[in-house]
C-alpha cells in the first residue's frame, strides 16, 4: 500500500529546536521502553554515548528493525559506528506491511527524539532493514534534511516523482540471494542518475542484517562521503583507524571464499579512501585476490554464468509485460515450469550459485508482479486481463488465498462458472481454512448456492450451508 502523502506531510526544518523534554537517560548504555507517544503504547530504544552533552547538537542514527528488536539494533551499530559520539534510535514494536500505518508511528518517534535530544540537523542518520528500510527511504520524499540513507534488502521507491534535488546520501546493501535483489538494483541505478555518490553493495546471505564487519564498512562510507560533500576534514586517526577495520573485513571475505564480493568491495574502498591516502596497500589486496585461485574460477564461472542470468532476466521480463497484455492463459504452462524450475533450485543447497539465481528470479517475479497490481488500472483492463494477472500470482504462490479469492469473484462475475469452480478448490487444496467466508466472496450470489460449489465446499470442510 502506498501511503497518503496528505496525512504523513512532515518536516524537520528546525529540529533539534524542540529539545526541552526532561527524561533521565543513562549515559553509555541503551534505554529501553520509551513510550513514542501519550495515546500510543509502542515503545522504543534510545542509546546514549558516554560523552553525550545535553546542551551540545548530537549526531543521531535512527534505526528501523522489521522485529522491532531493537535493543539488538542498537548494540549492532553501537559496534559499527565510525565515531563513539552517535545517539542511536531504534523501534521496539514490529513493523508490518502497511508502509503508512509504520510511517505514523515512526513519525511519532522522531519527534519524541527530538523533544528529549537536542539534535545536529546536519547529521541525521536512518538505516533500516527488509520492512524498516521502506520506512527508511519514505523519509526521504518528506525530510529535507537527512545527512544519510542506509537501506538493506529493500527500498520504497516513488517512479512516478520527477526526481527532485536531494540532500541525502543513500547507500544500500543486498544480499546475493536476496528476493530484492533485482528490486535494489534498478532502484540504485535511478538514484545513481541523481547522485552519483549512491552506492549499491552486496553481502553473502539472503535476509538479515550483515554481518558486523561488513556493515560497519558500509556505514562507515557513509559517514565518510557524507563528510566530503560537507567539505569538512577527516582527522588522520579516524581514517587509519577505518582503514584498518576495512583491511581485515576483505581479509574476513577472502577467508570465507567469498572472493567476487571481496574483489568489489575493494574497488569501493579505493573510492573511500581516494584523497585521504595512499591506495598502495589497496592495490597489493587486488593484486593478492588476483593471484587466488579460488578468486580466479569463481571469476571465470561467475562471468560464463552472468550472461546466462542477463538473457534469462530479459526473458522474464519480456514474457511478462507481454503475457499480462494479452492475458495469454495458454502460457500458464511455461511459468509453471519456470516457477516450478526455480523452486526446485532454490531448495538445493549443493548447487548454490544456481539457488542464488533461484530465489533472485522469484524475488523479481513477485515484486514484478506487485508493482504491476500496485499501477494497474482495473476500470480500464478486460476481466480477461484482471483473472490471468490473479491466476499468474497463485502459480508465483500457491497460498496467496486473496489472488484465489480475486479469481473466484471475476469469473462468476463473468460467467464462467467453470473457472471459478476450479479456482475454489485450488484455493482450498492448499490450505484455505476460513469456511465462513467462502460464502462471502464478491459477485457468487449465485454460484454459492449451486450444488457444484457445495461439493466442493463439504470436500475439504466435511459440511456445507447449501447441501
Amino acid at each position: 500500500m502506498q501511503p497518503n502523502y496528505k496525512i504523513l506531510l512532515f518536516f524537520l526544518f528546525s529540529i533539534g529546536l524542540a529539545h526541552g523534554q526532561k527524561m533521565r537517560l543513562q549515559k553509555g548504555m541503551v534505554n529501553e521502553g520509551i513510550a513514542i507517544s501519550d495515546s500510543l503504547q509502542d515503545t522504543y530504544a534510545l542509546f546514549i554515548p558516554s560523552n553525550f552533552d545535553p546542551k551540545t547538537p548530537n549526531k543521531i542514527l535512527y534505526v528501523f528493525d522489521p522485529m522491532g528488536d531493537g535493543v539488538r539494533a542498537a548494540r549492532l551499530f553501537m559496534t559499527a559506528l565510525p565515531t563513539d559520539d552517535f545517539v542511536i534510535a531504534t523501534n521496539q514494536f514490529p513493523l508490518t506491511d502497511d508502509l503508512e500505518s509504520n510511517m505514523n508511528k515512526i513519525i511519532k518517534l522522531i519527534e519524541n527524539t527530538s523533544s528529549i535530544i537536542k539534535m545536529n540537523p546536519q547529521q541525521i542518520y536512518v538505516a533500516g532493514l527488509d520492512e524498516g528500510a521502506r520506512v527508511a527511504s519514505g523519509l526521504t520524499y518528506l525530510v529535507t534534511n537527512l545527512a544519510g540513507v542506509l537501506l538493506v534488502n529493500d527500498v520504497f521507491m516513488r517512479y512516478d516523482l520527477q526526481p527532485k534535488k536531494k540532500n541525502e546520501i543513500v547507500l544500500g546493501l543486498t544480499g546475493n540471494a536476496s528476493p530484492n535483489y533485482y528490486k535494489m538494483q534498478s532502484a540504485f541505478d535511478r538514484l545513481q542518475f541523481m547522485n552519483k555518490d549512491d552506492k549499491l553493495f552486496e553481502y553473502d546471505g539472503e535476509d538479515g542484517w550483515p554481518r558486523l564487519d561488513y556493515l560497519g564498512t558500509v556505514f562507515s562510507t557513509l559517514y565518510f562521503l557524507r563528510q566530503d560533500a560537507d567539505n569538512k576534514e577527516l582527522v588522520d586517526e579516524l581514517v587509519e583507524h577505518s582503514f584498518k577495520k576495512d583491511s581485515t573485513t576483505v581479509d574476513a571475505l577472502v577467508a570465507r571464499q567469498d572472493y567476487r564480493i571481496a574483489y568489489k568491495l575493494i574497488g569501493q574502498l579505493k573510492d573511500k579512501y581516494r584523497g585521504l591516502m595512499k591506495l598502495r596497500p589497496l592495490r597489493k589486496q587486488i593484486q593478492q585476490l588476483r593471484r587466488n585461485k579460488g578468486y580466479r574460477d569463481e571469476r571465470n564461472r561467475i562471468n560464463d554464468d552472468a550472461e546466462d542470468e542477463a538473457i534469462l532476466l530479459d526473458d522474464l521480463n519480456y514474457f511478462l509485460d507481454n503475457d499480462l497484455f494479452l492475458a495469454d492463459f495458454e502460457n500458464l504452462g511455461y511459468w509453471n515450469d519456470r516457477v516450478t524450475q526455480f523452486k526446485k533450485a532454490e531448495e538445493n543447497p549443493s548447487k548454490p550459485y544456481e539457488q542464488q539465481v533461484a530465489k533472485r528470479m522469484l524475488g523479481f517475479i513477485k515484486n514484478s508482479l506487485n508493482e504491476y497490481g500496485q499501477n494497474m488500472n482495473s476500470t480500464v483492463m478486460s476481466a480477461d486481463q484482471l483473472i490471468f494477472f490473479y491466476v499468474l500470482k497463485t502459480v508465483v504462490n500457491p497460498k496467496d488465498y486473496a489472488a484465489y479469492r480475486k479469481v473466484i469473484s471475476l469469473a462468476a462475475k463473468d460467467n464462467d462458472d467453470n473457472t471459478a469452480y476450479f479456482y475454489l478448490e485450488e484455493m482450498l487444496k492448499n490450505g484455505y481454512k476460513d469456511y465462513d467466508a467462502l460464502y462471502t466472496i464478491p459477485e457468487t450470489e449465485v454460484i454459492r448456492i449451486s450444488p457444484v460449489f457445495n461439493k466442493i465446499v463439504k470436500k475439504y470442510f466435511d459440511k456445507s450451508k447449501y447441501q
